[in-house]
């Protein structure tokens, strides 16, 4: 650990803090939700942000996992 000394060798004062730096906008969430049951019987949740519409959403979904006995696409809110 080290230790930051101040030193009073200079008689001016303190320099005026930076402003502070803008806030990042919150992350949007996920414009659909799907809910995936597969054939062993799991399901799952997930959230899909890259979709245009629902039928690009489960799309996504049933190319990029496999053994998908059904899948629900809902807009969220």
């Amino acid at each position: 650990m080290q230790r930051h000394s101040r030193s009073a060798s200079s008689g001016s004062p303190a320099a005026p803090a930076a402003p502070a730096s803008p806030r990042r906008p919150r992350r949007r969430a996920a414009p659909f939700l799907a809910s995936v049951r597969f054939l062993d019987g799991s399901r799952n949740v997930y959230e899909v942000s890259n979709a245009k519409d629902v039928a690009d959403a489960r799309r996504m979904i049933l190319e990029e996992l496999s053994n998908v006995a059904a899948a629900m696409i809902v807009v969220r809110d």
